[in-house]
């Protein structure tokens, strides 16, 4: 996996805008946000769900008079190796167990445990029903017959050799299938960036990007690695003379080995690279999961400058007064990091607050929050450091 340097470095220098980098909780809103703004909602894209959506962090630089352009930097295929490998582990040790049953097996085939790698949107279910039945056929029964556990299972040689056969049957689909989605225009696992340009109309250039970004079957997504997406692609709504950068990364617990209430390492690169950091917060439960260890991981480090707090979601409170439930939560909060000696000072009124996100037409009251939002920010001083 590379770096953040390594791929700005393929990316290149962007223009001189301010950047913003959305941070939340998984299904907190950020991609719906993005959708808005850039006016691609009625395209569904970039896609949206409650569960884990954005797996592969994208940057979308907007601004005017430059050519419509996605770049796509594709995984290594090492890391694809290992984790279609887990995936096939996973399955044969869910074959060893009692009672196990082949839709058991395909399930564990299909995706991975925390939804970042969907081998189902590349390789297809006859696939993944012969390999099961392989596994049941060819790898369950030397298993019972030497007693293999599950600690020695996936060193036996056996086993190994197994594995290898399984995954050299799915990389062989997963090529194809790339080849199909490109047109045999790029080859999969090479170290060229994928690029879709040449296009002028909007609308035309977002489906395209959707086709190979979205999550139906055939397209690319699971090799994605990072994704810059870049245009005159402000929604008509919104101030024409803003220009930005905008990054929208995995959700905090995106992954299950990260703890919802301690910030990822991942994210202090996007903080030094950013002049603003968003953090969108689910105002129905705000800072009951990773907007709590959001802001102190922002704060404790000298960030504080940077931040901006976003609520969404506002539409569904059942609170007579919102005003004072906002006022109640920061006071909450602002005694809690009093704790750990963090002077927070955000009040109500420097908070944004939007609702209905997920509607197909934003209302006026969230239309006012946005344009206040990215003003607010174009207007800012803050710095940002070098890579």
């Amino acid at each position: 996996m590379r770096n953040f340097k390594e791929i700005q470095e393929i990316l290149g220098t962007p223009p001189d805008v301010k950047k913003i980098y959305l941070i939340g909780c998984t299904g907190a809103g950020k991609t719906s946000l993005v959708q808005h703004i850039i006016g691609s909602k009625k395209h569904g894209f970039p896609v949206t769900s409650q569960r884990r959506t954005t797996i592969a962090p994208t940057e979308y630089v907007i601004q005017k008079n430059i050519p419509y352009k996605t770049t796509i930097i594709l995984k290594n295929k090492n890391d694809v190796l290992f984790a279609i490998e887990e995936l096939i582990q996973g399955a044969i040790l869910k074959a060893k167990q009692d009672n196990s049953v082949i839709e058991d097996i395909i399930f564990e085939l299909e995706q991975s445990p925390d939804d970042r790698f969907k081998l189902n949107q590349m390789v297809s279910s006859d696939t993944f029903s012969k390999i099961a039945n392989d596994i049941i056929t060819n790898v369950l029964p030397p298993i019972q017959a030497k007693d293999i556990n599950d600690e020695t299972l996936l060193s036996n040689s056996f086993i190994k050799s197994e594995i290898d056969k399984i995954v050299a049957e799915i990389l062989a689909e997963i090529e194809e299938n790339f080849k199909i989605a490109c047109k045999n225009t790029h080859t999969p696992f090479s170290n060229e960036t994928l690029v879709i340009e040449n296009i002028d109309n909007k609308d035309e250039f977002i489906l395209k990007t959707k086709k190979l970004l979205s999550h139906d079957f055939g397209s690319i997504s699971i090799l994605a690695e990072y994704i810059r997406i870049e245009g005159d692609l402000l929604v008509d709504w919104l101030d024409p003379s803003l220009e930005f950068l905008l990054i929208d990364g995995e959700g905090i617990g995106h992954s299950l080995g990260e703890k919802r209430d301690t910030l990822s390492a991942r994210h202090y690169n996007y903080f030094n690279y950013c002049n603003s950091i968003v953090l969108i917060d689910d105002a129905n439960d705000p800072f009951a999961a990773g907007g709590h260890g959001a802001i102190e991981g922002i704060f404790l480090n000298g960030y504080q400058e940077k931040f901006k707090l976003v609520f969404s979601k506002t539409d569904k409170l059942e609170q007579t007064d919102q005003n004072a439930y906002f006022r109640r939560n920061l006071n909450n909060l602002r005694n809690a990091l009093k704790q750990d000696d963090i002077d927070f000072k955000e009040e109500n009124k420097d908070t944004f607050k939007l609702n209905a996100l997920d509607d197909k037409t934003i209302n006026e009251e969230s239309k006012k929050s946005i344009q206040r939002l990215l003003t607010n920010i174009n207007s800012s001083k803050e710095k940002i450091q070098s890579l």
